[in-house]
C-alpha cells in the first residue's frame, strides 16, 4: 500500500501549503498615554498650602476707677497650613475614564471632528489588569488608549485623535457643568503615537496541524488495507501450497 502513502504524503501538503495562504493581513497597533491630571499639578509638589481661618474676636476691657469699657475687635485672618497633595482621587479617574474613552459620547465626537478612522479602540489604566478571577485596579493616574488598524498611519491617528477628542469632551463637559477651574481635571498629553506595530495573524501552525493529521489518515488506511487483504492473499497461497506438497509425497506400497 505505498501509493496509499504518496497520495496522503501530497494531499497533506496541498493541504497545509492551501491553508497557509489562507491568512488575515497585518494588522497594526499604536498606543497614547494621557495623563490625569489638575490645575494644581499636585505630582509636581510635595504639599499643597491651605489656609486656615481665624474668626474674628471681640475683647471688652474696663477701664479702671471709671465704670467704662473699652472695646476692640481682632479682625479675621487665614493662616495657611501645608498637606499631601490629593492623588489618590486623580487615580480613580484614570481607573474609571476607559469606560469613557469608548462611550459613544466621546466616538460621535471624534467622527465629528476627525472624520471616520476605520479600526477598533480599547483603553485602560496604566498597569490594570481585567484577570479571570478579578479585576486589578492601576495604582497610576495614567491612560492608555490603544489602536488596532489595517494601516500603521491610520492606527496611529486613530490613538491620537481618540486622546483629543476625550480631552475635549472632559473640558467641554466640566465647562458645561460649570465646574470650578480649580477643581477641574485636566488631560495632558504623556505619549503621542508616533509608531505603529505590525502583528501578521499567518495559519502556520494550523496548517501544520492539519496536514499532519490528513499524512496520519492515509498512513493509517494503509496500514489497515495491507493487514486486511494480503491476509486473505497468504492464506489462499498456504492452501495451494499444501495442495502441491500433498500431490508430490508418494503414496506408500502395500
Amino acid at each position: 500500500m505505498w501509493w496509499l502513502l504518496v497520495i496522503g504524503l501530497l494531499c497533506g501538503a496541498f493541504v497545509t501549503v492551501h491553508l497557509a495562504r489562507k491568512h488575515k493581513p497585518a494588522s497594526f497597533s499604536a498606543t497614547a498615554q494621557l495623563l490625569v491630571d489638575s490645575t494644581e499639578r499636585p505630582f509636581l509638589r510635595t504639599g499643597v498650602s491651605q489656609g486656615q481661618s481665624q474668626p474674628a474676636r471681640i475683647h471688652v476691657k474696663k477701664l479702671p476707677g471709671t465704670g467704662a469699657t473699652v472695646t476692640t475687635t481682632t479682625p479675621a485672618s487665614a493662616q495657611p497650613t501645608e498637606q499631601n497633595p490629593n492623588t489618590q482621587l486623580l487615580v480613580q479617574t484614570a481607573n474609571l475614564l476607559p469606560m469613557v474613552v469608548t462611550s459613544d459620547p466621546v466616538m460621535s465626537l471624534r467622527k465629528k471632528l476627525y472624520g471616520n478612522i476605520p479600526g477598533t479602540v480599547t483603553s485602560k489604566a496604566l498597569y490594570a489588569n481585567n484577570g479571570v478571577a478579578r479585576f486589578t485596579l492601576s495604582q497610576f493616574p495614567i491612560l492608555e488608549i490603544d489602536s488596532v488598524s489595517n494601516n500603521a498611519a491610520r492606527a496611529e491617528k486613530l490613538a491620537n485623535t481618540t486622546a483629543l477628542a476625550l480631552r475635549h469632551w472632559v473640558t467641554k463637559s466640566q465647562y458645561q457643568s460649570h465646574v470650578p477651574r480649580a477643581q477641574r481635571v485636566v488631560l495632558r498629553p504623556l505619549l503621542t503615537a508616533k509608531t505603529a506595530v505590525a502583528e501578521k495573524h499567518t495559519r502556520r501552525g494550523l496548517a501544520l496541524l492539519v496536514g499532519a493529521v490528513v499524512v496520519a489518515v492515509f498512513f493509517a488506511l494503509a496500514v489497515g488495507l495491507d493487514l486486511l487483504v494480503p491476509r486473505r492473499r497468504r492464506k489462499h497461497a498456504a492452501s495451494h501450497e499444501s495442495t502441491e506438497d500433498a500431490s508430490a509425497v508418494p503414496s506408500a506400497e502395500v
